[in-house]
């Protein structure tokens, strides 16, 4: 039974395996044939090497969903841009449109969906080998890889097509959750909870397989396997399992770059800055179809003025992160990738930050107050002393807590976080409304909306008969 399942699936692979970029040989090795069964160990490397798929790698379709970068407050877009730069489905996803969907391939399902394929082509393949015809520690390391990517494609899902964790009333609401490569598999909706459990149990048995740290950062490792699971866990607003996390992620990798080694005049300040060397521990991309972080439509999104008037005197993120652009307003360049490609990958920044929160709402407030000032100390002016916490924020906790908050924020922008933070900000009670203007018409979207989750495509609806996201 196993074996006929992983020639199935090589049927179905096959031929995009061909056309795929991969750091080994495999598949190189039989250019010519229509059938490639994987086998060994090295081509299952192979298939995980495909990081046009398994990460979303600059130049291609992209992985993360764009559709969560979208909704947020970050930005707005001037109506020329709207009505010209926009798909007719991303701009109704702009507005928050009710019932926005599209019987067009969407890349924001497809594409997760689609390395969820893969990494059970490869568990599939490694469970049918025979024990004794492989290196154990190999083995492992590629039963740890296949189930990081598994639960990356499958938590980016869950923050735009489920409801967030603990939104009660919502709770039936998760995503398809696939555990095979074969094609026949049934598959129905999960619950949130199961959606959530799946991924932690994933990334759990990753992260004891997984090598300490990689130099490839397309390749999972125990680092970035850590740091998923505290971005998890903070999402889901357990703060205590976010904390142990993200302090495991941390112990193996922390460090940070200084942004006073950073030229905040260059068009893209971390090309060349060592940032993938030292600060980043997985590459992502964001889906490219022609949304607000799409390569083609780079300096479309016109930045909040909140956002950027929330950088303190002395803040190098201000400039290393934007920059002044027509029509009048500024336009984000911040990406780690040095380019008009945006990153959304994993790095030690977001890990400090999720630390910093937790160690806060855990009532440790020294420990959160000297590892923010060591984190702000490398944003900041060298000679400037701007990076220490104000003294009025030191003593309260809730003024603290949104400090930090504000400090997130200001790291992060436009690397795939906000609209989660909000949603769960929002289950914390923040109750931050969001909205837009166009054409002189207003449209908001209120605390814990319906919205917050949006539509699963039409295609998928009609093809498996799911329940839809309510409206």
């Amino acid at each position: 039974m196993k074996k006929n399942k992983i020639v199935i699936t090589a049927l179905v692979v096959s031929l995009s395996l061909l056309q795929a970029c991969s750091k080994t040989d495999f598949l190189d090795a039989k250019p010519n044939q229509s059938l490639v069964v994987p086998t060994t160990l090295d081509d299952f490397q192979a298939i995980l090497d495909m990081d046009l798929i398994m990460n979303g790698a600059p130049n291609g379709q992209g992985l993360v969903p764009q559709l969560g970068e979208i909704g947020t407050d970050d930005y707005s877009i001037v109506e020329d841009h709207y009505n010209t730069r926009l798909t007719d489905a991303y701009r109704r996803y702009h507005i928050w449109d009710p019932e926005a969907n599209t019987a067009e391939p969407l890349y924001d399902w497809e594409n997760p969906y689609r390395c969820v394929f893969y990494a059970n082509v490869v568990l599939d393949g490694l469970e049918a080998m025979e024990e004794g015809s492989y290196g154990k520690d190999e083995w492992g390391n590629l039963k740890g890889a296949a189930l990081f990517y598994r639960a990356h494609a499958l938590y980016q899902l869950a923050q735009v097509f489920a409801y967030p964790y603990g939104q009660q009333e919502m709770v039936r609401y998760g995503i398809p959750l696939r555990f095979s490569s074969d094609i026949s598999e049934v598959i129905t909706r999960s619950t949130v909870e199961e959606t959530h459990a799946q991924i932690i149990a994933d990334l759990r048995e990753a992260s004891a397989m997984l090598p300490d740290i990689v130099s490839i950062k397309e390749r999972p490792s125990k680092a970035a396997a850590f740091a998923l699971l505290a971005r998890v866990f903070l999402s889901m607003r357990d703060y205590d399992n976010a904390l142990l996390s993200a302090d495991a992620s941390l112990a193996i990798s922390d460090r940070l770059l200084d942004y006073n080694d950073l030229n905040p005049a260059a068009n893209f300040p971390f090309l060349n800055s060592g940032i993938m060397e030292s600060e980043v521990l997985f590459k992502s991309t964001f889906v490219s179809q022609p949304g607000i972080t799409s390569p083609v439509n780079t300096f479309v999104a016109k930045i909040d003025e909140a956002l950027l008037e929330s950088y303190d005197q002395d803040d190098l993120r201000h400039d290393i992160f934007y920059r002044t652009a027509s029509p009048s307003g500024w336009r984000y360049k911040g990406s780690f990738y040095g380019s008009n490609n945006y990153f959304a990958g994993i790095a030690t920044d977001e890990v400090y930050l999720t630390k910093i929160e937790c160690l806060a709402r855990l009532d440790k407030f020294d420990e959160a107050l000297d590892l923010l000032e060591k984190f702000r100390r490398k944003r900041f002016v060298s000679t400037s002393g701007r990076y220490r916490v104000p003294n009025n924020v030191r003593d309260n906790k809730e003024d603290l807590i949104n400090f930090i908050k504000e400090e997130r924020r200001r790291q992060l922008p436009f690397r795939g976080l906000r609209w989660t933070d909000i949603r769960r900000y929002n289950l914390e009670g923040d109750g931050i409304t969001l909205s837009r203007n166009i054409a002189n018409q207003n449209f908001v979207l209120a605390p814990n909306d319906n919205r917050y989750a949006y539509l699963i495509p039409y295609l998928i609806i009609g093809f498996n008969g799911m329940e839809q996201n309510p409206r």
